[in-house]
């Protein structure tokens, strides 16, 4: 522990800024930080394949909410803003592409287990076989 208030890497943050708790303020950064882990190794783990797609979904573009708001926010200081709270040119780099990783993540998860449609039969439209049991009964 290093004693700071603030992001890791981001600008330094004096302990008077308005706020009533700021230790509360970062258990709350953490917490979220955590969530949106949880939520991106739910995507990819079998333990995620138990919550519903449909639940999944909205929880990942709910944390796209926030995302965007704090990627809106670093990306504003460190242009158009003067950099007035302190962020770079480059966090404004790293949280934009973090934002766009967040976003692939969700389509990915999307694709993948979205449902396709299935064909009837056993066999596609042009005659072909599209499964091994279709092949052995059109070959016996």
């Amino acid at each position: 522990m290093q004693g700071k208030l603030g992001l890791p890497g981001g600008p330094e943050v004096t302990g008077d800024n308005g706020h009533t708790n700021p230790a509360l303020d970062q258990f709350v950064l953490a917490a979220l930080g955590f969530a949106a882990a949880l939520l991106a190794f739910a995507t990819i783990h079998a333990a995620g394949r138990r919550i519903p797609r449909w639940l999944l979904m909205i929880a990942l573009l709910a944390a796209l909410v926030p995302m965007g708001a704090g990627g809106a926010a670093i990306v504003y200081d460190s242009t158009v803003g003067g950099g007035q709270i302190g962020w770079t040119v480059s966090d404004a780099l790293t949280a934009s592409l973090l934002l766009v990783l967040w976003c692939v993540m969700i389509w990915g998860y999307f694709q993948r287990t979205r449902r396709r449609p299935r064909t009837g039969g056993g066999a596609a439209t042009d005659g072909t076989a599209t499964d091994v049991t279709a092949v052995r009964e059109a070959g016996e």
